[in-house]
């Protein structure tokens, strides 16, 4: 409530702690951090996050400014009694399970001397996912895991992942509902 100039000022102390007051975008207060001008976004996020018992932080704004994980406090030249808004994420607990999305060997009567490929996507109640890929045959076994985060958006799951094996991150797959209601294991 209110504006977020507010919380703006031309100095602060390095080392000085402050609380910060979060708010949804719907204008309800969500929390209080306590940071100092050295917190990153990404620290807040994770303070943030902590309290949450579903969704995630999809986004912190000063005013219609996206806070950057890498970005301090000192950069957004905040003091204690500053506002910031938080995005969230809102997740179903319901829909938090197993989901083997692809099971397959090639072809099929080979047995042990062809190939088989599992992809499967684990959804925690706490907004976090996990991506799991098998490729295997009689000479070779590759694997990898990713891990993200993931929403729900109108009819579909919106994952977001940090993958290890590429060294990238963002927005990834959606899944239809209907889809994942039919692979759940």
């Amino acid at each position: 409530h209110g504006s977020s100039s507010r919380g703006v000022s031309s100095s602060a102390s390095m080392t000085e702690a402050m609380e910060i007051a979060v708010y949804l975008v719907s204008g309800e207060r969500l929390t209080i951090v306590n940071v100092t001008p050295a917190t990153t976004g990404a620290m807040m996020k994770a303070e943030i996050q902590a309290g949450l018992a579903t969704g995630h932080v999809q986004a912190l704004l000063l005013g219609t400014k996206s806070i950057d994980e890498a970005m301090k406090v000192s950069d957004l030249d905040l003091v204690s009694g500053g506002m910031l808004q938080a995005v969230i994420a809102k997740v179903d607990p319901a829909l938090a399970g197993r989901y083997v999305l692809r099971a397959e060997c090639s072809p099929p009567e080979m047995g042990d001397y062809g190939e088989s490929k599992d992809e499967k996507l684990t959804l925690k109640p706490d907004s976090t996912c996990t991506w799991e890929y098998c490729h295997s045959g009689s000479c070779f076994h590759d694997a990898w895991e990713d891990s993200g985060t993931w929403s729900v958006a109108g009819d579909h799951i919106q994952c977001s992942w940090q993958k290890r094996h590429t060294g990238t991150s963002g927005p990834d797959a959606t899944y239809p509902l209907g889809f994942l209601r039919s692979r759940l294991r």
